[in-house]
């Protein structure tokens, strides 16, 4: 997977072609993104999602507010729509390991934005978590990328990578499901990895889970149910995209 990253780096080098749409650019652009996928990227659900790329003021939606979920509340890059959603097709259907470097990017982005508006301080977390993918599933497809994502929104903020989850079951396909059919084919899917569990090192944790995509909220609120189960005691959700 390395070597065909470097291949594809050689042929495209980051920052010179777009990593959106594959236009050349005449300067870096922000995230390696054009300035016309930047701005169709630049949409949110409501305020609270991207509140630097909403122009008007919203209301918040539920899943900022965690209003219904385990988890406290969730932040977002952008909508999942145009140019995000081929951004994560690309890197998760179209062998686009090396897009994960620019989908970081715009969450590390994000997650400084987060920082109090009075403090400046940042959110706090003890471990950072990735929602993971089935073991078969992800031996096919050769690399995980929530967990490269993960790992390398960890480096970046210095908050401690964990895997702290295991996918027990491959689930079947569940788009088109709404949140309840999504919610009964998830039961069972996701438990805390045994040495994990054995130190007991998410009791009384706050925990920021990683993920893509945000849909209907079914498997973060799958995750983050299993978390508390163990003692985690805060969790923040963290998607680049809201479907």
């Amino acid at each position: 997977m390395r070597t065909f990253d470097a291949a594809l780096n050689l042929l495209f080098p980051a920052d010179i072609y777009c990593a959106s749409c594959g236009r050349y650019m005449d300067r870096p652009g922000p995230f390696g993104l054009c300035t016309r996928c930047l701005a169709e990227m630049e949409k949110a659900p409501c305020a609270g999602c991207n509140p630097e790329a909403m122009k008007a003021a919203g209301a918040s939606c539920a899943a900022c507010t965690g209003e219904g979920f385990s988890f406290d509340r969730a932040l977002f890059c952008c909508a999942y729509d145009g140019r995000a959603g081929d951004l994560i097709r690309n890197m998760k259907y179209r062998r686009g390991s090396y897009l994960a470097g620019h989908v970081v990017r715009m969450m590390a982005a994000r997650f400084l934005a987060a920082a109090d508006p009075d403090t400046g301080e940042l959110p706090a977390y003890d471990l950072l978590v990735p929602v993971p993918m089935h073991i078969i599933k992800k031996r096919k497809r050769g690399y995980d990328q929530t967990q490269l994502i993960g790992c390398e929104l960890a480096r970046l903020t210095g908050i401690p990578y964990v895997e702290a989850l295991v996918r027990l079951m491959r689930t079947d396909v569940m788009s088109g499901l709404r949140k309840e059919a999504r919610l009964l084919n998830l039961e069972g899917a996701f438990e805390v990895a045994t040495a994990v569990k054995a130190r007991g090192a998410l009791a009384g944790k706050s925990v920021l889970l990683i993920d893509d995509v945000f849909t209907t909220g079914s498997t973060a609120e799958t995750c983050a149910k299993t978390l508390r189960e163990e003692g985690a005691v805060r969790i923040d959700f963290f998607a680049f995209a809201y479907a």
